[in-house]
């Protein structure tokens, strides 16, 4: 998956070299309107543009591959432009396996030495790294494709990957009664890892001068960082997203102003409802009040740790 601008240079050097390596094939994923003269495979997603994060890129990549090309391969793997793939290595890796199986593969992490402990993640847990590709058999692809639409329906953030705390609200957490201020207790039931957050951002003062600083046309809830974002990329400047345990977006009330811009207002509510508690929280919560024979789990409450 790549933006036009790389299509002359990262993508015609992966084609010059590791993806000879390959059996199979490799397409390169770009927005609509993309230089399909460049003599590589390029697939233009209609009605896709290159803005970033990706994700109705990603999403329509996958509706490519499920429609074009699910009963051609066994494997499906995205990968970023910049990576480099030993094609001979994982196909007798790919071949050890089953692909009728729902497999999806990854990179796992679990973080740097001094981040153990840290990331919210349980004894025995990791992550799977973005950076280096994922890949999905068959059967994954398959489960996945059909749902598709309906996620492009509900997108009501921009969110992606990367880890900066943000607190669940704690009168929900706590049913009322806030034990504690502590906003570094990281559990799955205080809060969650939030995904490209545009709004905790470091720049150099003049390049943000250099830019135009922030759009204050922009009024009510968000978009001002999102569009800053966008700034960015198109300035050329180099970006990069790291996890920074302390930092937490502490909780506060949303308030969605029913005159916003519709998309601003969309995004409003999707980050309000990502604020009120965890899905597994909630859905207990609804089930104490609808069900009068349910009872939680034992270990409904997850551990904690502090920071």
């Amino acid at each position: 998956m790549t933006p036009q601008k790389y299509l002359q240079t990262r993508a015609v050097a992966a084609h010059r070299t590791w993806s000879k390596t390959i059996p199979g094939k490799v397409e390169f994923f770009s927005g609509e309107g993309s230089d399909t003269s460049i003599p590589i495979l390029i697939a233009p997603l209609r009605g896709v543009d290159d803005s970033y994060p990706p994700q109705k890129k990603s999403f329509m990549m996958l509706k490519y591959m499920h429609d074009h090309y699910l009963d051609k391969y066994e494997w499906f793997m995205r990968a970023d432009d910049d990576v480099y793939i030993k094609g001979d290595r994982l196909e007798s890796f790919l071949r050890s396996l089953n692909s009728s199986e729902p497999l999806f593969l990854g990179q796992t992490g679990l973080g740097t030495t001094e981040e153990m402990g840290k990331l919210a993640l349980e004894p025995g847990e990791n992550f799977c790294m973005g950076g280096p590709g994922v890949i999905m058999s068959r059967e994954v692809l398959r489960r996945t494709a059909p749902h598709i639409g309906k996620c492009l329906q509900e997108m009501y953030t921009t969110h992606e990957d990367v880890e900066v705390g943000s607190q669940y609200d704690p009168k929900i957490v706590y049913s009322g009664k806030v034990p504690s201020d502590n906003h570094f207790a990281f559990s799955q039931k205080t809060g969650f890892w939030r995904n490209y957050g545009f709004s905790i951002t470091c720049i150099y003062k003049g390049d943000l001068v250099r830019m135009g600083g922030f759009d204050v046309s922009i009024q009510g809830w968000g978009l001002e960082d999102v569009d800053l974002f966008n700034n960015v990329a198109q300035e050329g400047l180099k970006m990069f997203r790291s996890q920074e345990v302390g930092v937490v977006h502490v909780h506060h009330p949303v308030f969605c102003d029913p005159n916003l811009d519709p998309k601003q207002y969309k995004m409003c509510l999707g980050s309000k409802a990502s604020t009120y508690g965890s899905t597994q929280q909630l859905a207990e919560m609804w089930l104490e009040k609808n069900n009068p024979g349910y009872s939680k789990s034992s270990n409904s409450n997850g551990s904690m740790r502090t920071a």
